[in-house]
């Protein structure tokens, strides 16, 4: 068996089951029950494992990516925005994890193969893009499958599998009769893994290609059927032949190996030359355009453009750190390459080799671990090779027993990683799959089951803990097998003991942190930080603590079965039950969940215990119309209707467009026969010019959920200009003049100067309330919240902006005014939940900008930081909840700083935000508007930059916004 590292850590050995399922890039078996269970992973808003294939629709503006992490997920190719997600039954081991997919060629159905069951059957699902259903199911193949392709008339699908079989599939009837699908011929012949397939474009062949160093070629027989017996071998690759393409004319086939070459073909079968060389394997080849450029990729950095047939080289492309599995042709001379380090799918130009685009989820490996102070965790996100127990530097740290991240810089001095040597006794390692502790105990991996041992360390007892490419277990000093910690989604890069030897830490592919006692071998804690610095923090149980915008990674899943697509419920669909931070914290300083809620318990005995969230079920959402995901009218207003049910009585049902509501329980007109559990929603929603995203929002006491969205575009140019409306609030001079700032008058009245530009340009009008020092009192706010309540219509724009003091204060978050009083906030102060209120309701899209986290001249500031008082995480987080649709830019996380800079003249926060509209910096795609998503990105990576890495602003809320442009620059 094939068995090696490629580049920076990716595995290239053969796709076969194993006998005994370990991490294999998936959870642990006993996190996922029966079919309705719900199982806790994360979503990081793009890829958390290996990218494995790509198909994009026939227009050319959607493209279709399938992984490890068992996702499939869609994408705009001209934002690079993802769009949807949609996920399959997910069990333990590799089960579920998906190879293969491919689009029937009038882009309504995709075909998705991967792992299959333990019992070994392997299912491929057949699913209605348009409608979000499975609608067919094909079971036959006995190992996984690696390849599909759909014949040029829709009629037929082919399947490579594992299990060495080409089967065809009769798939012409799906649309109407799906269990009229059939298995219509089982091609054998090859004796290894069959990993490509592929149609001749008259229907007249299939060519496929094998780990058995070969191709072969299918054809028809004269009564149109398929026949082992009818097929020619074609030899010319020394190792496995990985990939094979037949060409949009039909003249030529080319295929790919772990030769590293890419070799050419007549279309009877017959070598004609070697086309090229790549510095790697071969994994994956396509045709472009009309046929006379090939690309090919793989384990070897650079992807290369071929001219057909002479081979000469077009261009290069290098933006991969590691193996691309796949790359396809996309309109005009764009290619789209799947691979690296992080997950990524990236967008290039085939014949200049210049980046267009790279599609990337918001989280990253985590390659390096180690224990600090207390039960501080360092880890990091970058490779960066030293030796087999130091893959990275330490970059970042998080505190479980503060619940509270330090995004760094990180001194690494304080924190101490694996340790191979423990007094005389010394770890080594004689290959790859041997360890021998001190001089005569071995311990051996079985290849097959563990894979490749990639680390080990002593605990300071003396046991050793052992990473492989499948498992993570714990073995005695004498080389006795006491137990397999199992949890991870993918390999564990790195662990680490603390110096008590109590617990261990561990870093994985995955993307998560997690912590384990070495006393009980429970899983304590599970950490996802994203790139944006927002993290979520959880038990096993499903007890978690969150950042503001934190929530959004992590998710309950719900498997259907292998007929049906699982569903899916963010974590905030359970906030009301299970946001526990103070039961996160006492879980990992008391190493036990149970003796932490027991804990819990004698101090809050009312408090009920969930044991899953199966009993808390959010509202079921189901569309009736429209039917499609993409829809085009020239219609002012779309009719909808869907079916809302729940389990208890339905408290709050909303409408969405562009994330805004449009309607609540009080617009909506219910049927005589809806009763408090179910209602029939039917509405016409109003439209914007362009593309409109529609969603519906549920919630019962307990739960709460949000559709599946519809994309709607509304032909139509609309004469009208929006209008926005400011609230400016900085205030800097107090009544009491110990709570007085620096610049945050000079932030409010820069923020107001730039936006009164934008007067005439992408605003009809701009009206600024000003709330500067002394006019910015309780009643002053109060009104001007009334005035753009009063104003504000759904095709405008209101952006609040808040320079000042914000505490906390029995559970509720107030801003302070000028004669505020701090100890005296219930009737001094604003409460953020009027905010809330009238925000939330707004029909406009609203953005608020807080810079609510001043130092100032307070002297007691780092007690109040440490007791939490002036921590705006959930007062963010309520804002811009997805039922209330704000987007919210914060200068700074939880319990940081907001710095303010005399040689600026502003606090660093506004200031990115003025280089970013004024000097132009934030217009990443070069339109000259600039976008909330444009901003958010350049005042997240200029804060860090001038705060040396002390400040990091947030943006809840902004996923729920799909368009928001907030700037347009002088022509």
């Amino acid at each position: 068996m094939e068995s090696r590292l490629n580049g920076a850590g990716t595995w290239m050995g053969k796709r076969r089951p194993v006998a005994v399922w370990g991490l294999v890039l998936l959870v642990a078996c006993d996190l996922f029950g029966a079919p309705g269970d719900p199982v806790l992973v994360i979503d990081p808003h793009g890829h958390s494992g290996r990218v494995n294939d790509l198909a994009c629709t026939p227009d050319g503006r959607t493209l279709i990516s399938v992984s490890d992490d068992k996702a499939i997920r869609f994408w705009d190719v001209g934002t690079g925005i993802l769009v949807k997600t949609l996920r399959g039954q997910a069990g333990a081991g590799p089960e579920g994890q998906l190879f293969a997919a491919a689009l029937s060629p009038d882009g309504r159905f995709l075909a998705v193969g991967g792992y299959g069951t333990p019992k070994g059957d392997t299912p491929i699902q057949i699913i209605d893009i348009a409608a979000d259903r499975q609608v067919g199911t094909l079971s036959g193949h006995t190992n996984t499958v690696n390849a599909l392709a759909w014949s040029a008339d829709g009629r037929y699908l082919a399947s490579g599998s594992a299990d060495t079989d080409v089967r065809i599939w009769d798939v012409g009837g799906v649309a109407e009769k799906p269990e009229g699908i059939r298995c219509v011929a089982t091609l054998e012949g090859h004796t290894d893994d069959v990993y490509d397939v592929d149609f001749a474009p008259d229907g007249s062949a299939l060519v496929s290609a094998s780990y058995d160093h070969s191709c072969r070629l299918w054809r028809r027989g004269v009564d149109g059927s398929f026949e082992s017996g009818n097929s020619k071998v074609m030899e010319g690759h020394s190792e496995g032949a990985r990939c094979v393409v037949w060409s949009p004319k039909g003249d030529y086939i080319v295929s790919g190996g772990h030769d590293e070459r890419v070799l050419l073909w007549d279309r009877q079968g017959d070598l004609v030359k070697e086309l090229g060389r790549l510095s790697g394997k071969v994994v994956t080849v396509s045709f472009l355009g009309d046929g006379s450029r090939v690309v090919g990729a793989g384990s070897g950095n650079p992807a290369v453009v071929f001219e057909v047939p002479s081979g000469a080289e077009v261009t290069r492309f290098e933006g991969h750190s590691n193996t691309v599995y796949s790359a396809i042709p996309l309109s005009g001379d764009w290619v789209a390459s799947a691979g690296g380090d992080d997950h990524e799918i990236r967008i290039w130009d085939a014949q200049s080799g210049t980046e267009q685009r790279c599609l990337v989820g918001k989280g990253r490996p985590v390659w390096a671990a180690g224990f600090g102070p207390g039960l501080k965790v360092g880890f990091g996100q970058k490779n960066k090779f030293a030796d087999e127990n130091n893959r990275g530097p330490i970059e970042q740290a998080f505190d479980f027993a503060g619940i509270a991240l330090d995004p760094g810089p990180i001194p690494e001095s304080q924190y101490h990683r694996a340790q191979r040597t423990l007094g005389p006794v010394s770890i080594r390692q004689e290959g790859e799959y041997k360890l021998v502790v001190g001089e005569d105990v071995v311990i051996e991996a079985d290849a097959r089951v563990d894979g490749r041992i990639l680390y080990s360390a002593f605990t300071p007892s003396g046991q050793v803990v052992i990473g492989r490419d499948f498992s993570l277990k714990l073995y005695s000093g004498a080389g006795e097998l006491l137990h397999e910690f199992v949890g991870h989604m993918g390999i564990v890069w790195a662990v680490s003991v603390s110096q008590d030897g109590r617990l261990l830490a561990s870093a994985s592919d995955d993307q998560t942190v997690r912590l384990w006692s070495l006393d009980s071998r429970e899983l304590l804690a599970t950490l996802f930080v994203a790139e944006d610095h927002e993290w979520v923090c959880w038990t096993p149980q499903g007890y978690y603590a969150a950042s503001a915008g934190g929530e959004q990674y992590l998710g309950w899943q719900i498997n259907r079965g292998w007929d049906q697509l699982a569903e899916f419920y963010p974590a905030y669909s359970y906030r009301r039950r299970f946001y526990r931070p103070e039961l996160v914290q006492r879980t990992a300083e008391l190493h036990s969940f149970d003796r932490a809620w027991a804990e819990l318990q004698a101090a809050e005995p009312e408090k009920e215990m969930i044991a899953s969230p199966k009993t808390l079920m959010p509202p079921e959402i189901m569309w009736e119309a429209p039917v499609q995901f993409r829809v085009e009218t020239e219609e002012a207003h779309i009719p909808i209707r869907a079916v809302v049910t729940a389990g208890e009585k339905l408290t709050e049902i909303k409408v969405l467009v562009n994330g805004r509501v449009v309607a609540d329980m009080a617009d909506l007109q219910f049927g005589a026969d809806d009763a408090e559990r179910q209602k029939v929603v039917v509405f016409d929603a109003p439209l914007e010019a362009g593309e409109n995203t529609i969603e519906i929002y549920a919630a019962h006491l307990d739960a709460n959920a949000l559709s599946a969205k519809k994309l709607v575009t509304y032909h139509h140019e609309d004469p009208y200009q929006s209008d926005l409306y400011l609230v400016n609030i900085g205030i800097s001079r107090y009544a009491d003049p110990s709570l007085s700032l620096n610049f945050a008058d000079a932030d409010a009245e820069s923020l107001a100067q730039l936006f009164e530009t934008q007067r005439g340009r992408l605003f009809r009008k701009v009206e600024v309330r000003p709330l500067v020092n002394d006019n910015a009192s309780r009643d002053a706010i109060l009104g001007a919240l009334e005035w753009v309540e009063s104003q504000a219509t759904q095709k405008d724009v209101v952006i609040l902006s808040v320079a000042a003091h914000g505490y906390n204060e029995n559970g509720n978050y107030y801003l302070l005014p000028y004669e505020g009083d701090p100890e005296k906030l219930r009737s001094t102060a604003v409460n953020w939940r009027d905010l809330v209120d009238v925000l939330g309701n707004l029909p406009s899209k609203n953005l608020v900008i807080v810079d609510s986290c001043h130092s100032g001249a307070l002297p007691d500031f780092d007690v109040l930081t440490r007791g939490d008082r002036v921590n705006n995480t959930e007062a963010l987080r309520e804002l811009a909840s997805p039922q209330h649709g704000v987007v919210v830019m914060a200068s700074c996380t939880g319990r940081e700083v907001a710095q303010e800079r005399e040689s600026l003249g502003h606090g660093v926060f506004t200031h990115a935000i003025l280089e970013g509209l004024r000097d132009k910096m934030a217009d990443q795609k070069k339109d000259g508007i600039i976008y909330a998503h444009e901003l958010s990105s350049f005042v997240m990576d200029r804060v860090k930059e001038l705060s040396n890495g002390k400040q990091h602003p947030t943006t809840p809320g902004l996923e729920n916004i799909t368009r928001f442009p907030l700037f347009q620059l002088e022509n």
